[in-house]
């Protein structure tokens, strides 16, 4: 079967999806596919704020942000929040959308470091210049037309799919968002998961 991942470099929930949905596939037989979105785009098309949580209460906002710590931790995953945060991502997206197989995996799980265990500027040349050098493309690329309306087509498609938020699992048609549903993903995958969500 193919499981189907949807993120962004900018959510830190997909960040931590992304360091588990590997072996998810892997314990399933299931055909990963790495499907880089731009999440301003599918809550433009959803008609979400852009930055949702500044419409969270005071309380809300705290217990997010000890929320996401007690996951990370609790996934053993290097995480410190990003003083940036919230980025721009689009440069790092579209320089995804430039590669595709084991280069994408690659430069998502850079660019992924580089934002949320390293706490860099996603959107410096001198960040993403490198990352993209290490995986054979030049940042120069990402203002190619071909690249820009592919990154807005992958994305156009995934809000009317449905996908709404990252990060976002597809199986059969069917979606989870969030990384607390990856148990439930892996079921549908045929797979038997011994661990329930943290």
């Amino acid at each position: 079967m193919i499981l189907r991942f949807y993120y962004d470099i900018v959510c830190p929930y997909a960040y931590l999806a992304s360091l588990r949905i590997e072996d998810v596939a892997k314990r399933t037989g299931a055909t990963l596919e790495w499907h880089p979105v731009l999440l301003g785009g599918l809550y433009r098309h959803h008609e979400t704020a852009d930055v949702p949580a500044q419409q969270w209460t005071a309380n809300k906002v705290k217990l997010g942000v000890l929320d996401l710590h007690r996951e990370a931790n609790a996934q053993l995953a290097p995480f410190q929040d990003n003083a940036r945060h919230p980025q721009r991502t689009v440069t790092a997206m579209r320089l995804l959308t430039l590669v595709s197989g084991d280069a994408r995996v690659s430069m998502t799980k850079a660019l992924y470091a580089a934002y949320w265990a390293d706490n860099l500027d996603i959107n410096s040349p001198e960040v993403l210049g490198p990352i993209a050098k290490t995986h054979g493309v030049s940042i120069d690329d990402v203002n190619d037309p071909d690249i820009k309306l592919a990154l807005r087509t992958h994305t156009d498609a995934a809000a009317k799919a449905g996908v709404f938020g990252v990060p976002t699992c597809e199986v059969g048609g069917q979606l989870w968002w969030g990384q607390d549903r990856l148990h439930l993903v892996e079921k549908a995958l045929g797979g038997n998961p011994t661990i329930e969500p943290q």
